[in-house]
């Protein structure tokens, strides 16, 4: 909801937060498309791109330290999903 009034910089906080915490990516994909029901598929659209950027960010902190995660094997890819010529 935070990417449908204009807070992607939160939401990425958020993402990072839920990931040192050990939600996996599929549990984010889950909270992203639920929350997209309520603030309409732009802003959902918006939240996979700010959470696939955050969440490839954190792979490659987590590569950079020796530190990989065990719920790293799930992973949210918005070119898979989504056509952005229709976007």
């Amino acid at each position: 909801m935070l990417c449908a009034q204009n807070r992607g910089q939160e939401l990425a906080t958020h993402v990072r937060g839920a990931l040192t915490n050990g939600a996996t990516e599929e549990e984010i994909r889950e909270v992203i498309l639920q929350a997209a029901g309520y603030c309409g598929m732009p802003a959902g659209i918006e939240g996979f791109r700010v959470a696939g950027r955050v969440i490839e960010e954190y792979k490659q902190e987590m590569k950079s330290k020796g530190e990989e995660k065990a719920h790293a094997e799930t992973d949210v890819k918005l070119e898979e999903r989504v056509d952005p010529k229709t976007v």
